[in-house]
């Protein structure tokens, strides 16, 4: 099993490589788009750059047209790799917790009293209790899978809403934003 979380983790770190790669190479070209684009804003509209420098228009221009799904995309299955075993640890140690505090009846308490046929289920016993036992030792798997998909569907659920609330919206939103925004640098009264 380690050495399966290893290749997992080693695949993963040749994909953040990857992604690092590819990021600069669309920064170097969103700057090369800005440059374009700063030029022909300041021929066709200058009162829009008005107080915005070129260095600080190639900034502004690389963060509202860079494209951020991939990173999410790739923080979400790192955090799948490495946090499932966690969950699943935790989980565990909830269950034998439970089991250990009498919370959770035992599968032979609970195989006694249970039938299970075509029509349904029943308190009355017809089947043996070995039999009864691993069937309710098979429900304990529910426990396991809804945790975990609630752990994904919560770690989805949270980057995804980071994702857009720091969105940066349209190009001139956010130049618009920059010229009315204090410099970085200022100090306050």
């Amino acid at each position: 099993m380690i050495g399966v979380f290893a290749t997992a983790v080693l695949l993963l770190g040749l994909a953040f490589a990857a992604y690092r790669w590819w990021r600069r190479r669309v920064h170097r070209e969103l700057e090369i788009g800005a440059a374009s684009t700063y030029q022909r804003y300041l021929s066709s509209e200058p009162d829009f750059l008005s107080g915005i420098t070129e260095a600080r228009f190639a900034d502004i221009y690389c963060h509202a047209l860079e494209p951020r799904l991939p990173g999410y995309i790739l923080a979400i299955t790192v955090l799948f790799v490495l946090g499932s075993p966690l969950v699943l640890g935790t989980l565990a140690g909830l269950a034998a917790l439970a089991a250990a505090t009498g919370m959770v009846p035992q599968p032979g308490d609970v195989a006694m009293d249970l039938h299970l046929n075509a029509q349904g289920a029943s308190l009355v016993r017809r089947f043996s209790p070995d039999t009864l036992a691993y069937i309710v030792q098979g429900w304990s798997g529910f426990y396991y899978f809804f945790g975990l998909l609630a752990y994904w569907i919560a770690l989805s659920a949270l980057l995804m809403r980071r994702y857009h609330r720091r969105s940066s919206g349209s190009l001139r939103a956010a130049v618009r934003r920059a010229r009315t925004a204090p410099p970085v640098d200022a100090t306050p009264e």
